[in-house]
């Protein structure tokens, strides 16, 4: 079976750069350097695969994908820039125009796996289309006979009866959680101030080292840039690390890791009006994904970030294990008793109104001026937090800031592991 992929760049050097490198048969390469000449071509073939450069003179990467979605929603859409604009690729990501992005230049091994993993993904997409196929009938059946078991159990004893109910708000909980979930993968707040600074190394350290002598006096300049250079490249990578990663599985994961290099991200970002503490404590594992985890930590301080972006002040990252019996937060959090990881973001902005505290995990709902935020963040981290089995709660007062809670069932403590609090840093 031939496996498509479509390249879309004005610059006819890169896809002559891409037809050779795509030329060991793997894949049947096809480069446009025109968008609306790719837009025809797309009902010609059947493509895995479309990568697309975002500065475009007809239109721009981000428009020419999110067509592409709107006729052809299962192929794997890619998203090539040099200038990523944090508001333009949370947009894309968020709403579902882009399965993931790519910096230019790339490195042609990671762009060949990025390719590798994106096809494989497509296929995968189409193997299940087709046991969804398969399958069809059986679940009709299968829903038939459920509604025959729903009428015996609606006449047993009344305990069973209550139990029916409370199965029925908890279904109720599940579909307004599937309503507040947003498109996407993964907030990219800070991709842009990444950005900048690899502009940095490559504007000045390429273009004047090469017409410098190594006796120059701007040398020392140069090697301060190298410096800068590490420094960002070291982070900018942990970002494509993360936009590699799919959500396709769960497994046992320790949360303070991922928590430390999120704070270590931070710091590079953050104004330095802004001071973060954090107490973190080494908890036991829970069942999640380290990308959706990462994702929700982003959006919640993104969220306390914007909060505080005028006036400055502090952001305050904790995580702790605590047991959740009736009496305290199950009613207000929905989860049954337990022992639970608990992390809260705290800030002291402004804080919420109450007349909307109960609006924010909604989709698209925003209290910030037209241009900035998409009003996905939060309900994106909510969606995430219902589909491992936890909540996510806030509580804030006008003028104090606000704090923003979330609960995810702990696993069993493993053999030989060290839970014990890393304490205050």
């Amino acid at each position: 079976m031939e496996r498509h992929i479509m390249f879309v760049d004005d610059e006819i050097n890169v896809l002559r750069s891409l037809k050779w490198l795509f030329s060991d048969g793997h894949y049947t390469f096809h480069g446009f350097d025109s968008p609306i000449e790719a837009l025809e071509a797309l009902g010609k073939n059947e493509f895995s695969v479309v990568v697309a450069d975002q500065r475009m003179d007809e239109m721009t990467g981000t428009e020419f994908l999110e067509k592409v979605k709107e006729h052809y929603p299962d192929t794997v859409r890619i998203l090539a820039t040099a200038y990523a604009d944090m508001e333009v690729t949370v947009n894309a990501i968020n709403r579902g125009n882009v399965f993931r992005f790519i910096f230019k230049p790339w490195d042609d091994g990671e762009l060949k796996q990025s390719i590798g993993n994106a096809v494989a993904h497509y296929e995968l997409l189409s193997e299940n289309r087709r046991l969804v196929t398969l399958l069809q009938a059986q679940n009709e059946e299968l829903s038939e006979i459920n509604r025959r078991l729903e009428k015996v159990v609606a006449v047993r004893t009344h305990k069973i009866k209550q139990n029916i109910a409370e199965r029925r708000a908890l279904e109720k909980q599940l579909i307004q959680a599937q309503r507040m979930e947003a498109i996407g993968t993964f907030a990219r707040g800070i991709a842009h101030d990444f950005n900048n600074i690899l502009s940095i190394i490559m504007t000045c350290t390429q273009l004047v080292k090469m017409n410098l002598s190594q006796t120059s006096r701007a040398i020392p300049y140069l090697n301060r840039l190298d410096e800068a250079g590490l420094r960002a490249k070291e982070l900018v990578q942990q970002i494509l690390t993360f936009s590699r990663k799919s959500e396709t599985g769960l497994v046992s994961l320790k949360i303070h890791p991922v928590l430390k290099e999120t704070v270590k991200l931070l710091r590079s970002i953050l104004p330095s009006s802004i001071t973060i503490r954090q107490q973190i404590s080494r908890c036991e594992s829970v069942l999640a994904s380290e990308i959706q985890i990462h994702q929700v930590i982003m959006n919640l301080c993104t969220n306390a970030y914007h909060a505080m972006e005028k006036e400055g002040g502090v952001l305050t990252i904790k995580l702790s294990e605590v047991s959740i019996d009736p009496d305290h937060y199950a009613e207000r959090s929905g989860l049954p008793p337990g022992d639970y990881l608990r992390l809260d973001v705290g800030d002291t902005g402004p804080g919420i109104e109450r007349s909307i505290i109960n609006k924010i995990f909604e989709p698209y709902f925003t209290t910030k001026p037209k241009g900035k935020g998409t009003g996905l963040g939060l309900s994106v981290a909510h969606g995430i937090i219902k589909r491992l089995g936890g909540a996510i709660t806030v509580e804030s007062q006008v003028g104090q800031g606000a704090v923003f809670s979330v609960f995810l069932p702990l696993l069993r403590c493993e053999p030989g592991e060290n839970t014990q609090a890393a304490g205050f840093k």
